[in-house]
């Protein structure tokens, strides 16, 4: 009888929905590897996963104990190394740059793309061009690459920020899947935001940037569905916006209500403001900014 080290079918089931169930896909993933102890493909994930919620050393260890094993009982099993290899040096960017080990980190994203390539899987070119200047920038390299992102890096400026969002995100002859609506005041969406992301929880998605949500009922369109969310990102390590576009699902993520903007955004809601500390802070804000206007 041929042991089994994997059930795809349960394991798929795992993934489908782990983008934006991580808590709950890492529960999963530690069960489903009760029954299938083998299967390095969902220790691979589950690190990544753990990254997601910044839990480093516990990915740390994960990571090794799965490297080490899956080296040994995989070496004659070329098609799954191959995948396995891809996933593990994925995880390893994220870590190396986590821990600003970006010599290592360029190695081994140069290593992860090879290893996409061999397997058809599919990345998009934006992403490596951004990982690619990332890691330019912080081994203090010239820039190869133009464009907003690299211009962001090297010299940022929140008020290019603010441009990038309404050229990329609230006109409509754009083209993007993502829209806010055209009466939001982004000016003062985009400034409340920014006030609080200290306060809002972080997660480490991508490679090279960290994404908060918020929320705001009505903020626009996503995939042509009304939606109530907006995903920012910010440059990985740092506060510094660099996008952000209406969603429409997060999922199991925190996120930070910002509905107490309602009556100042969007200028068809009439509804009395709910009062908590937020608010007070924002309009204490206004307050101090009024003041020095009529100064």
């Amino acid at each position: 009888m041929i042991k089994t080290y994997f059930n795809t079918t349960y394991f798929d089931k795992i993934v489908k929905k782990s983008h934006l169930y991580p808590v709950t896909a890492i529960e999963k993933l530690n069960e489903y590897l009760e029954q299938y102890p083998n299967d390095y493909q969902a220790y691979f994930l589950l690190a990544k996963l753990l990254i997601v919620l910044e839990k480093y050393e516990e990915a740390k260890k994960i990571l090794n104990y799965a490297e080490k094993q899956s080296n040994i009982e995989l070496a004659d099993d070329e098609k799954r190394m191959k995948t396995i290899s891809m996933q593990k040096a994925y995880v390893k960017v994220k870590l190396d740059i986590h821990e600003s080990n970006y010599t290592q980190a360029d190695k081994n994203f140069k290593y992860y793309y090879a290893m996409v390539k061999q397997t058809d899987h599919e990345i998009f070119s934006s992403s490596t061009n951004n990982v690619d200047t990332y890691l330019k920038y912080k081994l203090n390299m010239n820039r190869s690459a133009k464009g907003y992102y690299s211009d962001q890096l090297y010299n940022y400026s929140y008020e290019d920020f603010v441009e990038h969002v309404k050229e990329h995100h609230q006109k409509e002859n754009f083209g993007s899947n993502a829209m806010f609506y055209e009466y939001i005041n982004l000016d003062i969406l985009l400034n409340e935001i920014n006030n609080n992301l200290s306060e809002t929880p972080k997660y480490y998605i991508g490679l090279t940037d960290e994404i908060r949500y918020f929320k705001f009922d009505g903020i626009g369109l996503h995939d042509n569905n009304n939606t109530n969310f907006i995903e920012v990102s910010t440059i990985y390590g740092t506060d510094k916006l660099i996008t952000c576009y209406p969603i429409n699902d997060i999922g199991e993520f925190e996120y930070t209500d910002l509905n107490y903007l309602k009556e100042l955004v969007d200028p068809s809601y009439k509804k009395e403001l709910i009062k908590n500390d937020r608010v007070e802070k924002f309009y204490q804000r206004l307050e101090k900014t009024k003041e020095l206007k009529r100064k």
